[in-house]
């Protein structure tokens, strides 16, 4: 990590030094450069439970701000080291992402059912009633001539007129 001066400033690294830096602020604390240090590693290493933990006890806006040298947040840097479950937590925790609520589907309405690796969804309709705490819907697919089946929910949006 860079040096630091007696006034608590991070002074320019060297060529020694990691790329990697705590924030870079003058008023930053021995607790924020540790939480930051084990924020980043968690990250490198795809510690979804230490990256939690420092999240619960930070500032999100002070999580959000860290950067390092390149000046490469936590997110970008999971982006870029290919940790999608990094990315996911820290999307979460920035507000970027929300979990979808239970829903139930009613016997005939019109759907959309998305498939991983499709760009178009297909259309489809529901076969019976779902309350919303179960977690499967039977349904039919317009084209094709599939029989009915029972899929996640979580693959299903109704079809707005």
């Amino acid at each position: 990590t860079g040096a630091y001066s007696e006034a608590g400033s991070v002074a320019s690294p060297t060529s020694r030094d990691s790329p990697w830096s705590p924030p870079q602020t003058p008023a930053e604390s021995a607790e924020d450069k540790a939480a930051f240090t084990k924020a980043k590693s968690a990250v490198l290493n795809n510690d979804g439970s230490a990256l939690q933990e420092v999240l619960s006890r930070t500032d999100i806006d002070r999580v959000r701000s860290w950067k390092n040298a390149a000046g490469e947040g936590l997110l970008a840097l999971s982006e870029s080291r290919h940790k999608p479950e990094m990315y996911a937590i820290l999307a979460r925790a920035f507000g970027m992402v929300e979990e979808r609520k239970p829903q139930a589907f009613e016997e005939r309405q019109d759907v959309w059912v998305y498939t991983q690796g499709e760009v178009q969804p297909k259309r489809a309709t529901i076969l019976e009633d779902s309350p919303e705490e179960e977690d499967h819907v039977h349904i039919e697919y317009w084209d094709g001539d599939g029989d009915p089946e029972w899929i996640e929910k979580s693959r299903v949006r109704i079809r707005e007129a």
